[in-house]
This record gives C-alpha cells, structure tokens and sequence, in this order.
C-alpha cells in the first residue's frame, strides 16, 4: 500500500507555451533547480573522472594547461618578442593568474554545450531536470579551478609574496566571471546545437578574447585597445582579483557591483530561454 503522506508530483504536458504562464514556469524552475542537485553532482562526478581515465599522468593534466600558457607567455617576454615590465609582481605569477581566471571564465562558457553534446542521449529517453547539466558543468569548472589554486598558492610561496587580508573578497570577482561565462554559455547552448560552427567559433576566437583583457598584460596607456579592455567586462573582474590579493583595490566598488548585478539578471534571463528551448531542441533532435 503506498505511503498516503507521500505527494506525488504531476506533470500535465500541453501544445502551450510555457511563457503563457510566467508564475507556474517560475515555480518549476526553481523546483527542477532545487531537484537537480544531486543528479548534478553525480554528474560531475562521473565525467571528472572520466576525463582523466586511461591517462598516464591523471590529475596533472588539470594543472598542465595552465602551466603550459603561463611558460608559453614567460618565454615570450623574457625573449622580448613582447614587452611586459610593469605590474607589480613578478611576471610568472601575474600570468599565471590571468591564464587561470580567463580559464575558469572560458570553461564555464564551454560547461553548458559540452554537457549537453555528452548527454545528448539521455536527453530524448530520460525525463530528469535538464538544470542538472548547467549545474554538472559549472560544479566540474569549479573542481578545476580549485584544482589550479594550489598552483598559484606555491607560486606566492616561491616568490615570497604575501597574500594580503582583502584576498577573502576574492570570491566575489571569480563569481562573477563565472556568471558571465555561464551566461553565454547558456544563451549559446540552442545555437550549438543546431549549428557546430558555434563550438567551432568558440574555439578560433579564444586566444583573441583571452587578449582583450588584462590576462597576460596590463592595460595599455592608451589606443583603441586600451579601450575596447577597459569596455570587456571581463577586465575589472580580472584586475580586482589581482588587486584583491596584493592589498590596493582600485577598481570601483560601484563598477564591479553593476557589472554583478547585469550578469545575474542576463543569467536568469538565459536560464529562461535555456529552459523553453530544450524540449523544442530534444523534440528536433529525435525527430
């Protein structure tokens, strides 16, 4: 005999459109989000591991990217073919740091295509809450990136650098840059998987994105450069993650507010045309 305290959900499927009833879709949202935990750490979980299975060096390869980038532009400026001198602290560390937060934005950008193309299958033959693979995605970019920040923490060891107490605002930026990855990560999962060429356009303007903002070198004086960086709102969260660390935030306060503020209202708003695009994108796929 079944439990009569249990409640049981039901679902009624109607031709409707979802945006015809804003308070119930709302409400499901939130219930599907609430409900995807769980599934969603499994996830992450089993694709993490999975990354790095049938691998000779495992969990190094999670710290080699970033490695590899850092030497690639420390080689670069110590042959002059570029010219970095002024930025506080020693180049390693400045580029390593820039290379590691333009990796946790670039991932969570890729996190929510990718996670749809690996469960594609799934999609068509199981009804679970599609949120669980944003949240698979963004729980595996946070698993690296927490991997990377054992990097950094010898790097200030090695230079003797001290981290200063306002490093503890650091999670403020870095969430930040990972609302705005998530964001266009989001809005582009509908494009990528009608269309390829967006995963492939992602991939081609990567390292010209990763120079638009203050990664590997400090803003320029001046120029159409300098300005289109300061535009980037990737820059200020970029910059005051440094600044955060060394003690002499000089970024506005109000700035970086706003900017946290659009890209939770943006993200929402992406979410809400992640979640009424999936079923018609799952319907064309099976179709």
């Amino acid at each position: 005999m079944p439990n009569k305290s249990q409640s049981t959900c039901i679902v009624v499927y109607t031709p409707e459109s979802p945006l015809r009833f804003p308070k119930q879709l709302a409400s499901e949202m939130w219930r599907d989000l609430r409900a995807s935990r769980k599934l969603a750490w499994r996830l992450a979980i089993r694709d993490f591991a999975a990354q790095y299975r049938q691998t000779v060096f495992g969990y190094f390869w999670a710290i080699c990217s970033p490695l590899a980038v850092t030497g690639f532009w420390v080689i670069m400026n110590a042959s002059q073919i570029i010219s970095v001198k002024e930025t506080g602290v020693p180049y390693p560390l400045y580029a390593l740091i820039g290379t590691i937060l333009w990796q946790l934005f670039y991932e969570a950008l890729n996190a929510p295509l990718k996670q749809f193309t690996i469960n594609r299958a799934m999609l068509g033959r199981i009804n679970f809450p599609k949120e669980a693979l944003v949240l698979s995605g963004l729980a595996q970019v946070v698993i690296n990136f927490t991997i990377k920040l054992i990097i950094v923490s010898l790097v200030f060891i090695f230079f003797h650098i001290p981290v200063k107490w306002t490093a503890i605002f650091v999670p403020f930026p870095l969430l930040g840059l990972l609302m705005i990855g998530t964001l266009f990560g989001v809005i582009l999962v509908p494009f990528g998987v009608l269309y390829r060429d967006i995963q492939e356009m992602i991939t081609l303007f990567a390292v010209p994105l990763m120079l638009l903002a203050p990664t590997v070198a400090p803003l320029p004086a001046g120029g159409t450069l300098a300005t289109i960086m300061r535009l980037n709102p990737l820059t200020p969260m970029i910059l005051s993650v440094r600044q955060l660390l060394h003690g002499n935030l000089t970024v506005s306060l109000v700035l970086l507010g706003m900017i946290w503020v659009a890209a939770l209202v943006l993200l929402l708003l992406g979410w809400l045309i992640y979640r009424v695009s999936l079923p018609i994108l799952v319907e064309r796929l099976e179709a």
